[in-house]
């Protein structure tokens, strides 16, 4: 998919896998993105701002940040002043591998 990044139908679907349930194809979505971003990726990239899991949010800001969009700078800024996180504790990634066993 990272090859074909940045054009329809593919575009879609990797903006589509930003919403997965599966916090690894969340972050795969948004390394593809990048190979190759497209006219939507920054504003999809913005959508994973709000991302449950702090490792999808704080990879968006780093693209956003690559993509020089002023919208990573702020984010990545409080991961420096340790406002923010850029991973989940190890009882919420237990328990989403837990989620993730019982599908």
């Amino acid at each position: 998919m990272a090859l074909v990044a940045g054009q329809e139908p593919y575009q879609g679907q990797i903006e589509k896998m930003l919403r997965d349930r599966d916090v690894n194809v969340r972050l795969a979505a948004i390394a593809s993105a990048m190979i190759s971003p497209g006219e939507t990726t920054s504003e999809a990239l913005k959508n994973a701002f709000d991302d449950s899991a702090p490792e999808v949010h704080f990879a968006a800001a780093k693209a956003l940040f690559t993509l020089n969009d002023p919208a990573g700078k702020p984010a990545l800024l409080a991961v420096l002043a340790g406002e923010s996180k850029t991973s989940s504790g190890f009882i919420a990634q237990q328990r989403r591998g837990w989620r993730q066993g019982a599908k």
